[in-house]
Protein backbone atom coordinates (compact mmCIF):
# COMPACT_ATOMS: atom_id res chain seq x y z
CA UNK A 1 0.00 0.00 0.00
CA UNK A 2 2.68 2.73 0.56
CA UNK A 3 3.90 2.08 -2.47
CA UNK A 4 0.55 3.29 -4.00
CA UNK A 5 -0.11 6.32 -2.23
CA UNK A 6 1.77 9.67 -1.78
CA UNK A 7 4.35 9.41 0.61
CA UNK A 8 3.51 12.71 2.37
CA UNK A 9 0.25 11.41 3.40
CA UNK A 10 1.93 8.44 5.60
CA UNK A 11 4.36 10.76 6.84
CA UNK A 12 1.51 12.87 8.14
CA UNK A 13 -0.30 9.86 9.46
CA UNK A 14 3.12 9.14 11.41
CA UNK A 15 3.15 12.52 12.81
CA UNK A 16 -0.62 12.52 14.24
CA UNK A 17 0.55 8.93 15.99
CA UNK A 18 3.80 11.00 17.50
CA UNK A 19 0.63 13.24 18.83
CA UNK A 20 -1.09 10.04 20.11
CA UNK A 21 -4.55 10.45 17.38
CA UNK A 22 -5.94 7.76 15.26
CA UNK A 23 -5.76 8.77 11.93
CA UNK A 24 -6.15 6.42 8.91
CA UNK A 25 -6.77 7.21 4.93
CA UNK A 26 -9.82 6.63 3.63
CA UNK A 27 -12.52 5.70 0.84
CA UNK A 28 -11.51 6.09 -2.41
CA UNK A 29 -7.50 6.85 -2.13
CA UNK A 30 -7.40 3.34 -0.58
CA UNK A 31 -10.06 1.50 -2.88
CA UNK A 32 -8.06 2.83 -5.89
CA UNK A 33 -4.73 2.23 -4.22
CA UNK A 34 -6.19 -1.43 -3.61
CA UNK A 35 -7.31 -2.18 -7.26
CA UNK A 36 -3.31 -1.18 -8.79
CA UNK A 37 -2.30 -3.98 -6.10
CA UNK A 38 -1.85 -7.25 -7.99
CA UNK A 39 -3.32 -9.25 -4.81
CA UNK A 40 -6.49 -6.79 -5.48
CA UNK A 41 -6.62 -6.67 -9.40
CA UNK A 42 -5.02 -9.96 -10.95
CA UNK A 43 -4.11 -7.66 -13.87
CA UNK A 44 -1.79 -5.61 -12.04
CA UNK A 45 2.25 -6.00 -11.58
CA UNK A 46 4.22 -5.33 -9.17
CA UNK A 47 6.31 -2.80 -11.81
CA UNK A 48 2.19 -0.65 -11.24
CA UNK A 49 3.12 2.97 -10.89
CA UNK A 50 2.69 4.78 -7.61
CA UNK A 51 -0.74 6.49 -8.02
CA UNK A 52 -1.35 10.46 -6.12
CA UNK A 53 -4.94 10.54 -6.11
CA UNK A 54 -6.43 13.57 -6.52
CA UNK A 55 -8.44 13.54 -3.14
CA UNK A 56 -6.70 11.74 -0.42
CA UNK A 57 -9.23 11.61 2.30
CA UNK A 58 -8.36 11.11 5.99
CA UNK A 59 -10.52 10.04 9.11
CA UNK A 60 -9.39 10.91 12.38
CA UNK A 61 -10.17 10.65 15.95
CA UNK A 62 -10.45 13.93 16.89
CA UNK A 63 -12.27 17.08 16.50
CA UNK A 64 -12.21 20.07 13.89
CA UNK A 65 -10.81 21.96 16.90
CA UNK A 66 -8.28 19.48 18.55
CA UNK A 67 -7.10 19.65 14.53
CA UNK A 68 -7.00 22.94 13.84
CA UNK A 69 -4.62 23.33 17.48
CA UNK A 70 -2.62 20.02 16.62
CA UNK A 71 -2.02 22.08 12.71
CA UNK A 72 -0.99 24.80 14.84
CA UNK A 73 1.25 23.17 16.79
CA UNK A 74 3.14 22.01 13.77
CA UNK A 75 2.66 24.76 11.68
CA UNK A 76 0.42 22.81 9.25
CA UNK A 77 -1.48 25.29 6.91
CA UNK A 78 -4.97 24.55 7.18
CA UNK A 79 -8.41 25.81 5.72
CA UNK A 80 -12.07 25.04 7.13
CA UNK A 81 -13.63 24.17 3.95
CA UNK A 82 -16.63 22.10 5.40
CA UNK A 83 -15.82 22.39 9.28
CA UNK A 84 -19.23 22.20 10.04
CA UNK A 85 -19.23 18.95 9.06
CA UNK A 86 -15.90 18.21 10.43
CA UNK A 87 -13.55 18.49 7.26
CA UNK A 88 -10.44 20.58 6.86
CA UNK A 89 -8.34 20.65 3.79
CA UNK A 90 -4.81 20.65 5.07
CA UNK A 91 -1.81 21.24 3.09
CA UNK A 92 0.83 19.04 4.27
CA UNK A 93 4.04 19.56 2.46
CA UNK A 94 2.54 20.53 -0.55
CA UNK A 95 0.24 18.07 -0.61
CA UNK A 96 -3.58 18.49 -0.41
CA UNK A 97 -5.30 16.14 2.44
CA UNK A 98 -8.94 16.30 3.20
CA UNK A 99 -9.07 15.58 7.07
CA UNK A 100 -12.55 14.57 8.59
CA UNK A 101 -13.45 14.16 12.38
CA UNK A 102 -15.32 10.58 12.90
CA UNK A 103 -18.64 11.03 12.84
CA UNK A 104 -22.11 9.79 13.81
CA UNK A 105 -25.49 10.98 11.33
CA UNK A 106 -27.95 12.22 14.08
CA UNK A 107 -30.67 13.14 11.70
CA UNK A 108 -30.74 14.04 7.70
CA UNK A 109 -33.50 15.37 5.72
CA UNK A 110 -32.55 13.52 2.75
CA UNK A 111 -29.87 15.54 1.98
CA UNK A 112 -27.99 17.12 4.49
CA UNK A 113 -26.93 15.33 8.31
CA UNK A 114 -26.31 16.19 11.22
CA UNK A 115 -23.68 15.44 13.19
CA UNK A 116 -22.16 14.29 15.60
CA UNK A 117 -17.81 13.50 16.15
CA UNK A 118 -16.87 10.67 18.11
CA UNK A 119 -14.04 8.13 18.16
CA UNK A 120 -15.24 5.08 16.96
CA UNK A 121 -13.76 4.18 13.44
CA UNK A 122 -16.77 1.26 13.63
CA UNK A 123 -19.34 3.76 13.97
CA UNK A 124 -18.17 6.57 10.90
CA UNK A 125 -17.47 3.61 8.67
CA UNK A 126 -21.38 2.82 9.36
CA UNK A 127 -22.28 6.37 7.84
CA UNK A 128 -20.31 5.49 4.54
CA UNK A 129 -21.86 4.51 1.27
CA UNK A 130 -20.80 1.96 0.20
CA UNK A 131 -18.33 -0.97 0.96
CA UNK A 132 -15.49 -0.73 -0.84
CA UNK A 133 -15.50 3.11 0.49
CA UNK A 134 -15.08 2.41 4.00
CA UNK A 135 -12.01 0.78 3.68
CA UNK A 136 -9.28 2.35 6.48
CA UNK A 137 -5.62 2.18 6.67
CA UNK A 138 -3.36 2.80 9.41
CA UNK A 139 -0.09 4.51 9.88
CA UNK A 140 1.46 1.18 10.05
CA UNK A 141 -0.39 0.35 7.04
CA UNK A 142 -3.04 -2.16 8.83
CA UNK A 143 -6.37 -2.23 6.61
CA UNK A 144 -9.50 -1.80 8.48
CA UNK A 145 -12.65 -3.74 6.39
CA UNK A 146 -15.35 -4.05 8.60
CA UNK A 147 -18.31 -4.58 5.60
CA UNK A 148 -16.09 -7.00 3.15
CA UNK A 149 -15.29 -4.38 0.91
CA UNK A 150 -12.19 -6.29 -0.24
CA UNK A 151 -14.09 -8.54 -1.71
CA UNK A 152 -16.50 -6.77 -3.32
CA UNK A 153 -14.03 -4.74 -5.23
CA UNK A 154 -12.34 -8.54 -6.20
CA UNK A 155 -16.08 -9.53 -7.10
CA UNK A 156 -16.76 -6.02 -8.97
CA UNK A 157 -19.58 -4.99 -6.96
CA UNK A 158 -20.88 -2.10 -5.90
CA UNK A 159 -22.62 -2.64 -2.17
CA UNK A 160 -24.47 -0.40 -0.42
CA UNK A 161 -23.68 -0.51 3.64
CA UNK A 162 -27.19 -1.97 5.17
CA UNK A 163 -30.26 -1.52 3.99
CA UNK A 164 -30.31 0.30 0.15
CA UNK A 165 -33.80 2.39 0.70
CA UNK A 166 -32.64 3.57 4.24
CA UNK A 167 -29.13 4.62 3.01
CA UNK A 168 -30.70 6.47 0.11
CA UNK A 169 -33.29 8.23 1.40
CA UNK A 170 -30.74 9.68 4.15
CA UNK A 171 -29.39 11.18 1.09
CA UNK A 172 -31.17 10.79 -2.36
CA UNK A 173 -27.74 11.41 -3.96
CA UNK A 174 -26.29 8.07 -3.12
CA UNK A 175 -28.98 6.36 -5.73
CA UNK A 176 -27.06 8.35 -8.60
CA UNK A 177 -23.70 7.38 -7.16
CA UNK A 178 -24.61 4.00 -6.80
CA UNK A 179 -25.17 4.04 -10.64
CA UNK A 180 -21.50 5.96 -10.92
CA UNK A 181 -19.74 3.87 -8.95
CA UNK A 182 -21.12 0.73 -10.79
CA UNK A 183 -19.88 2.51 -13.90
CA UNK A 184 -16.54 2.38 -12.61
CA UNK A 185 -16.13 -0.68 -10.48
CA UNK A 186 -18.68 -2.87 -11.13
CA UNK A 187 -19.23 -5.51 -13.63
CA UNK A 188 -21.61 -5.87 -16.43
CA UNK A 189 -25.60 -4.32 -16.12
CA UNK A 190 -26.15 -2.84 -13.10
CA UNK A 191 -27.86 -4.17 -9.86
CA UNK A 192 -31.37 -3.18 -9.66
CA UNK A 193 -32.72 -5.91 -7.61
CA UNK A 194 -31.34 -4.36 -4.56
CA UNK A 195 -32.72 -0.86 -5.37
CA UNK A 196 -36.42 0.26 -4.00
CA UNK A 197 -39.06 1.09 -7.05
CA UNK A 198 -38.48 4.72 -8.11
CA UNK A 199 -41.91 5.99 -7.86
CA UNK A 200 -40.83 5.65 -3.97
CA UNK A 201 -38.36 7.48 -4.15
CA UNK A 202 -39.41 10.42 -6.69
CA UNK A 203 -40.06 13.07 -3.85
CA UNK A 204 -36.93 12.95 -2.42
CA UNK A 205 -35.24 12.74 -5.84
CA UNK A 206 -36.53 15.86 -7.26
CA UNK A 207 -35.74 17.82 -4.28
CA UNK A 208 -32.00 17.35 -5.05
CA UNK A 209 -29.91 20.42 -6.49
CA UNK A 210 -30.29 19.54 -10.54
CA UNK A 211 -26.40 20.88 -10.09
CA UNK A 212 -25.68 17.96 -8.39
CA UNK A 213 -27.78 15.43 -10.57
CA UNK A 214 -26.03 17.08 -13.42
CA UNK A 215 -22.60 16.63 -12.32
CA UNK A 216 -23.48 12.72 -11.27
CA UNK A 217 -24.68 12.20 -14.74
CA UNK A 218 -21.79 13.93 -17.02
CA UNK A 219 -19.55 12.06 -14.75
CA UNK A 220 -20.97 8.87 -16.26
CA UNK A 221 -21.16 10.35 -19.80
CA UNK A 222 -17.77 11.14 -19.14
CA UNK A 223 -16.77 7.01 -18.49
CA UNK A 224 -14.89 4.89 -20.85
CA UNK A 225 -17.34 2.79 -21.67
CA UNK A 226 -20.77 3.84 -20.20
CA UNK A 227 -23.48 2.15 -22.02
CA UNK A 228 -24.17 -0.19 -19.86
CA UNK A 229 -24.80 1.75 -16.71
CA UNK A 230 -26.95 4.60 -19.35
CA UNK A 231 -29.10 1.32 -20.09
CA UNK A 232 -29.41 0.24 -16.65
CA UNK A 233 -30.51 3.47 -15.96
CA UNK A 234 -32.90 4.10 -18.22
CA UNK A 235 -34.28 0.42 -17.08
CA UNK A 236 -34.86 1.77 -14.17
CA UNK A 237 -36.83 4.73 -15.08
CA UNK A 238 -34.18 7.78 -13.69
CA UNK A 239 -32.60 8.79 -16.96
CA UNK A 240 -35.90 9.73 -18.23
CA UNK A 241 -37.37 10.86 -15.01
CA UNK A 242 -34.62 13.32 -14.89
CA UNK A 243 -33.78 14.70 -18.75
CA UNK A 244 -37.88 14.80 -18.63
CA UNK A 245 -37.80 13.36 -22.40
CA UNK A 246 -37.65 9.64 -23.67
CA UNK A 247 -34.24 8.34 -24.59
CA UNK A 248 -32.83 7.08 -27.83
CA UNK A 249 -30.60 4.42 -25.93
CA UNK A 250 -29.68 2.59 -29.89
CA UNK A 251 -28.09 5.98 -30.81
CA UNK A 252 -26.19 6.27 -27.71
CA UNK A 253 -24.68 2.98 -27.87
CA UNK A 254 -23.59 2.90 -31.60
CA UNK A 255 -22.06 6.44 -30.91
CA UNK A 256 -19.81 4.91 -28.36
CA UNK A 257 -18.94 1.95 -30.64
CA UNK A 258 -17.68 4.54 -33.24
CA UNK A 259 -15.86 6.68 -30.35
CA UNK A 260 -13.98 3.81 -29.62
CA UNK A 261 -13.30 3.32 -32.90
CA UNK A 262 -12.02 6.83 -33.83
CA UNK A 263 -10.39 7.83 -30.55
CA UNK A 264 -10.44 6.20 -27.06
CA UNK A 265 -9.53 9.30 -25.47
CA UNK A 266 -11.80 11.64 -27.11
CA UNK A 267 -14.18 11.77 -24.81
CA UNK A 268 -17.16 14.68 -24.79
CA UNK A 269 -19.83 14.64 -22.43
CA UNK A 270 -22.11 17.04 -24.35
CA UNK A 271 -21.65 14.71 -27.48
CA UNK A 272 -22.87 11.53 -25.37
CA UNK A 273 -25.62 13.35 -24.48
CA UNK A 274 -26.37 14.64 -27.32
CA UNK A 275 -26.74 11.22 -28.24
CA UNK A 276 -29.59 10.32 -25.80
CA UNK A 277 -32.34 13.26 -26.67
CA UNK A 278 -34.95 12.55 -28.66
CA UNK A 279 -36.00 16.10 -29.23
CA UNK A 280 -33.81 18.82 -30.56
CA UNK A 281 -36.21 21.58 -28.52
CA UNK A 282 -33.81 22.59 -25.31
CA UNK A 283 -36.62 24.28 -23.37
CA UNK A 284 -37.60 21.30 -21.36
CA UNK A 285 -33.92 20.18 -21.04
CA UNK A 286 -33.69 21.00 -17.09
CA UNK A 287 -30.03 20.73 -16.63
CA UNK A 288 -27.98 23.57 -16.13
CA UNK A 289 -25.59 23.81 -18.48
CA UNK A 290 -22.60 25.94 -19.11
CA UNK A 291 -23.63 28.77 -21.71
CA UNK A 292 -20.62 26.89 -24.17
CA UNK A 293 -22.09 23.34 -23.01
CA UNK A 294 -25.61 24.70 -23.89
CA UNK A 295 -24.64 26.15 -27.46
CA UNK A 296 -22.67 22.35 -28.20
CA UNK A 297 -25.62 20.85 -27.01
CA UNK A 298 -28.15 22.84 -29.59
CA UNK A 299 -25.66 22.18 -32.09
CA UNK A 300 -25.58 19.21 -32.60
CA UNK A 301 -29.09 18.59 -32.20
CA UNK A 302 -29.85 21.03 -35.02
CA UNK A 303 -27.25 21.51 -37.05
CA UNK A 304 -25.71 19.76 -40.11
CA UNK A 305 -22.40 19.66 -40.59
CA UNK A 306 -21.54 22.19 -43.25
CA UNK A 307 -23.34 24.72 -40.72
CA UNK A 308 -21.17 23.33 -37.80
CA UNK A 309 -17.91 23.14 -40.24
CA UNK A 310 -18.80 27.77 -40.44
CA UNK A 311 -19.83 28.03 -36.72
CA UNK A 312 -17.61 26.53 -34.97
CA UNK A 313 -14.67 24.32 -36.28
CA UNK A 314 -13.74 22.78 -32.68
CA UNK A 315 -16.88 20.92 -32.93
CA UNK A 316 -16.51 18.90 -36.56
CA UNK A 317 -15.27 15.63 -34.59
CA UNK A 318 -18.54 15.99 -32.81
CA UNK A 319 -20.79 16.20 -35.92
CA UNK A 320 -19.23 13.87 -37.78
CA UNK A 321 -19.21 10.94 -34.75
CA UNK A 322 -22.81 11.54 -34.57
CA UNK A 323 -23.91 11.79 -38.48
CA UNK A 324 -21.95 8.25 -38.32
CA UNK A 325 -23.98 7.04 -35.76
CA UNK A 326 -27.32 8.07 -37.15
CA UNK A 327 -26.11 6.69 -40.65
CA UNK A 328 -25.38 2.74 -39.47
CA UNK A 329 -27.90 -0.15 -39.38
CA UNK A 330 -30.98 1.19 -37.83
CA UNK A 331 -31.46 3.81 -40.20
CA UNK A 332 -29.74 3.80 -43.57
CA UNK A 333 -28.53 -0.44 -43.67
CA UNK A 334 -24.73 -0.28 -43.38
CA UNK A 335 -23.10 -2.12 -40.77
CA UNK A 336 -21.38 -0.85 -37.86
CA UNK A 337 -18.83 -2.19 -39.08
CA UNK A 338 -17.98 -0.66 -42.12
CA UNK A 339 -18.98 2.53 -40.22
CA UNK A 340 -16.11 1.62 -37.68
CA UNK A 341 -13.65 1.96 -40.48
CA UNK A 342 -15.07 5.26 -41.64
CA UNK A 343 -14.71 6.94 -38.66
CA UNK A 344 -10.80 6.16 -38.49
CA UNK A 345 -10.43 8.45 -41.27
CA UNK A 346 -12.22 11.34 -39.80
CA UNK A 347 -9.67 14.54 -39.27
CA UNK A 348 -10.21 17.59 -37.72
CA UNK A 349 -10.45 20.60 -40.24
CA UNK A 350 -7.95 22.17 -41.93
CA UNK A 351 -7.39 26.18 -41.01
CA UNK A 352 -9.67 28.21 -42.85
CA UNK A 353 -7.23 30.00 -45.64
CA UNK A 354 -8.36 33.55 -44.95
CA UNK A 355 -8.99 36.15 -42.74
CA UNK A 356 -10.91 39.77 -42.98
CA UNK A 357 -6.97 41.43 -43.12
CA UNK A 358 -7.14 39.45 -46.28
CA UNK A 359 -10.30 40.76 -47.62
CA UNK A 360 -9.33 44.12 -46.14
CA UNK A 361 -6.34 43.89 -48.65
CA UNK A 362 -8.39 43.51 -51.72
CA UNK A 363 -10.34 46.46 -51.40
CA UNK A 364 -13.37 45.57 -48.69
CA UNK A 365 -14.35 47.85 -45.87
CA UNK A 366 -15.14 46.41 -42.77
CA UNK A 367 -18.95 45.46 -42.29
CA UNK A 368 -22.19 43.88 -43.34
CA UNK A 369 -21.00 42.89 -46.52
CA UNK A 370 -17.28 41.84 -45.56
CA UNK A 371 -19.15 39.50 -42.59
CA UNK A 372 -20.81 38.30 -45.52
CA UNK A 373 -18.57 37.48 -48.00
CA UNK A 374 -16.49 35.79 -45.05
CA UNK A 375 -19.30 33.25 -44.88
CA UNK A 376 -19.94 32.58 -48.17
CA UNK A 377 -16.50 31.97 -48.93
CA UNK A 378 -16.53 29.43 -45.94
CA UNK A 379 -19.57 27.68 -47.34
CA UNK A 380 -17.76 27.86 -50.75
CA UNK A 381 -14.52 25.94 -49.02
CA UNK A 382 -17.20 23.64 -47.32
CA UNK A 383 -18.71 22.76 -50.76
CA UNK A 384 -15.09 21.93 -52.35
CA UNK A 385 -14.23 19.29 -49.51
CA UNK A 386 -11.76 22.05 -47.39
CA UNK A 387 -9.52 22.28 -51.09
CA UNK A 388 -9.68 25.72 -51.96
CA UNK A 389 -6.24 27.88 -51.22
CA UNK A 390 -5.88 31.11 -50.14
CA UNK A 391 -5.43 32.67 -53.73
CA UNK A 392 -8.68 30.78 -54.70
CA UNK A 393 -10.83 32.27 -51.82
CA UNK A 394 -9.59 35.71 -52.80
CA UNK A 395 -9.82 35.28 -56.38
CA UNK A 396 -13.80 34.66 -55.65
CA UNK A 397 -13.72 37.31 -52.87
CA UNK A 398 -12.39 39.55 -55.97
CA UNK A 399 -15.15 38.90 -58.36
CA UNK A 400 -17.95 39.55 -56.19
CA UNK A 401 -16.66 42.57 -54.91
CA UNK A 402 -16.79 43.91 -58.55
CA UNK A 403 -19.93 42.44 -59.46
CA UNK A 404 -21.93 44.62 -57.11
Amino acid sequence: MPDYIDKRAWVFLNLCAKYHIDARLVGGCVRDALLDHPRINHQATSHTKPITPPDIDIAIAATPQEVIHFCKQNQITYFPTGIDHGTLTILYKGLPLEVTSLRCDVKSNGRHAMVTFGTSFIIDAMRRDFTINALYVDHNNVLYDAFNGIQDLRNRRVRFIGNAHQRITEDYLRLWRYFRFWGCFGNGHVDLAILPPLDTLIQGISALSIERVQRELLSILAQPWPHVIIQSLQNYGLLEHTLKTPIDSSLYRRLIILERSYDRSNICPIRRLSALLTSSDLAYCPLKLSRTQQQKLKALLTKDLKEIALINPQWWIDANLLAHAKGTEENTGIPIHITRHHVRNISTLPPFPITAKDLLHIGYVPGVHMGNTLTRLKGLWFDHNFQLDKEACLMHAAKWLTSR
